[in-house]
């Protein structure tokens, strides 16, 4: 797409309200690089909380696109724990600190994207787990549904 087609689709969904999350190449064949991979965002949430994500990986032709959306330093999740009157926080800065160490060679060096994709998620739960910690609540402070 020229310079002018690609302005001109942009410009659609700008008009539509919607935000051009991934501007940069996501993928690299040679000395060409190129912007196959699109994410548009359209959201009451500030534009400053998104964090578009190009993983560089040769796992395929081209890099995967990822969308962080920073709600809080500590964002709480519900599960079958909230049952007991407990509650996990998941502490993103130590997330994001541990994420920026891990080197993913063993993610790029898998023989499938299969395997790789496993792999991540295997990871990101490992991760994500060293980073949470499980909270009692006091029993005023639980929302019953009925």
């Amino acid at each position: 797409m020229g310079d002018d087609q690609g302005q001109e689709y942009l410009n659609i969904f700008s008009e539509r309200g919607y935000m051009s999350a991934i501007n940069t190449p996501t993928g690299v064949q040679g000395n060409h690089s190129f912007c196959i991979d699109h994410m548009f965002v359209r959201s009451k949430i500030p534009e400053e909380k998104f964090c578009p994500i190009v993983w560089r990986s040769r796992l395929t032709d081209h890099y995967s696109v990822l969308l962080g959306i920073n709600l809080s330093e500590n964002h709480i999740s519900c599960d079958s724990d909230a049952i007991l009157n407990y509650r996990k926080l998941i502490n993103y800065s130590k997330l994001k600190n541990i994420l920026a160490e891990e080197s993913w060679e063993q993610i790029d060096d898998c023989e499938s994207p299969e395997l790789a994709a496993d792999k991540l998620v295997e990871n990101l739960n490992h991760y994500s787990a060293l980073s949470t910690v499980k909270i009692k609540i006091r029993k005023e402070t639980i929302n019953r549904k009925l």
